[in-house]
């Protein structure tokens, strides 16, 4: 078989073909942690916010999200200074996590293991974002989909 591109091949020409393609390396998969806070206050209102900048999921809605460096149990947290910051604005009725084990996620570039906590407050904090009875009419990335299809508001 005569290739028709055999004049003009800088690979031919160069004694290369055997070479070629090169195989790039895989990219390196990382792994993170999402926390995602869902309040909820007792009109069954909850808070959205928008992800800004680039990255996964620019322009979607998420609850308010704390990334951590590992898995963290309820009291710990609980005590993080994010997680207090954002509840120093309300009062709780009731905190429980959703899922018992972290929901593991896929992405090309990287693995999430997503954790829900459901937090039960008499108002929702003054956080900038979105109060909606109705999240199925935001756009919201697959693993929250699924979590709203799930979960009772």
């Amino acid at each position: 078989m005569h290739c028709p591109f055999v004049g003009d091949c800088v690979a031919y020409r160069s004694g290369t073909i055997d070479q070629l393609p090169v195989k790039r390396g895989k990219t390196k998969v990382t792994t993170q942690f999402f926390n995602y806070l869902v309040l909820v206050d007792p009109a069954g209102q909850t808070l959205f916010q928008q992800r800004s900048g680039k990255g996964i999921w620019q322009g979607l809605f998420e609850f308010p999200l704390i990334i951590s460096e590992d898995e963290v149990d309820v009291t710990r947290f609980r005590e993080s200074e994010p997680v207090q910051q954002i509840l120093a604005q309300t009062q709780v009725k009731d905190w429980s996590r959703y899922n018992e084990s972290p929901i593991i996620h896929k992405l090309s570039h990287r693995e999430l293991k997503v954790t829900f906590w459901i937090v039960k407050v008499d108002a929702l904090p003054a956080l900038e974002g979105v109060q909606t009875d109705d999240p199925t009419a935001l756009a919201v990335p697959v693993v929250i989909a699924r979590f709203i299809d799930a979960f009772d508001f």
